[in-house]
């Protein structure tokens, strides 16, 4: 069968982050996000600008978020998708870092990966435990 080339306005990802709690734990946080589907030459300037150093977060945001679904206010009512309530996501800590890796991880076609996630080490280093993922292609299990 042969491949259709799609040309649909959006796709929809996971954005994952990890949010500090009062107790000085971490707590996981997910929202879904719609990006709007770039083509190669536009990803390559989106790119290009981040690495000069001239594409601030909320520019990119503001460039690919179509939508969302998750982001609720503090009386528990889901927040619309509007450039106030972007701009209030942003200032969250870590959501940035999560929502710039899944549009990255949209651009490449990578897949989830946060399956079997190893525990943090109890000393602040390096996880331990299990793989967090199948091995690279070529590489021992």
């Amino acid at each position: 069968m042969a491949y259709v080339i799609k040309k649909g306005a959006g796709v929809w990802r996971p954005v994952r982050w990890d949010e500090a709690t009062d107790g000085g734990g971490v707590e996981a946080q997910e929202i879904s996000v719609k990006f709007r589907r770039v083509g190669l030459a536009e990803a390559e300037e989106i790119n290009r600008e981040a690495a000069a150093g001239s594409l601030a977060m909320s520019d990119l945001a503001r460039r690919v978020v179509m939508d969302w679904d998750g982001p609720a206010g503090p009386d528990g009512v889901p927040l619309a998708f509007t450039p106030d309530n972007l701009a209030a996501m942003l200032d969250v800590p870590g959501f940035p870092a999560g929502l710039e890796l899944a549009f990255w991880q949209m651009v490449g076609g990578v897949a989830e990966t946060r399956t079997k996630n190893w525990p943090a080490s109890p000393a602040g280093g390096p996880a331990a435990g299990e793989a967090t993922a199948d091995p690279t292609p070529g590489t021992p299990a």
